[in-house]
């Protein structure tokens, strides 16, 4: 017997093979119950991790919840600033669709996860300012002209 699908329907089926199970939220809703979706989305179904819809502000949050949001979220759906912050990893952070911004994270050495930037990675004053925009558009699938960086 065969079967016949159209293009569509085998990259869809492509797409949700290579995807993590990734629980998605609204910005919003994250930022207004944090510890409570922290603690309990994995037990619907075993989700990889989160999936922000929206632009995360971490401005204003202390590290230590900074690092239990960066233990969980995959992909940010919009930009993430973590400028100023004493994060050492970016944890599960693996995709962000708009710029990700880095600016004195002293003790971020490394991009751990990270796989994809949408616009512009900004590393200023960072320990990874001493790797070259080259170097760095090896490790992170970004425009290597949209890479913002200085050193220490």
């Amino acid at each position: 017997m065969k079967v016949i699908i159209s293009e569509e329907q085998l990259r869809l089926i492509i797409e949700s093979e290579s995807k993590d199970n990734l629980f998605s939220i609204p910005v919003g809703v994250l930022m207004d119950y944090t510890d409570s979706i922290l603690d309990n989305y994995k037990n619907k179904k075993d989700y990889d991790g989160i999936r922000v819809e929206g632009s995360l502000h971490l401005g204003k949050l202390p590290e230590d919840v900074i690092n239990k949001i960066l233990g969980e979220v995959v992909e940010v759906d919009g930009f993430i600033n973590l400028q100023d912050k004493d994060i050492e990893s970016l944890g599960k952070l693996k995709r962000v669709t708009g710029s990700l911004v880095l600016i004195r994270c002293k003790k971020l050495e490394s991009f751990g996860n990270l796989e994809y930037v949408g616009l512009n990675l900004v590393i200023t004053d960072t320990p990874l300012s001493k790797f070259s925009k080259d170097e760095i558009a090896e490790m992170v699938d970004v425009d290597r002209d949209r890479i913002i960086k200085t050193g220490l």
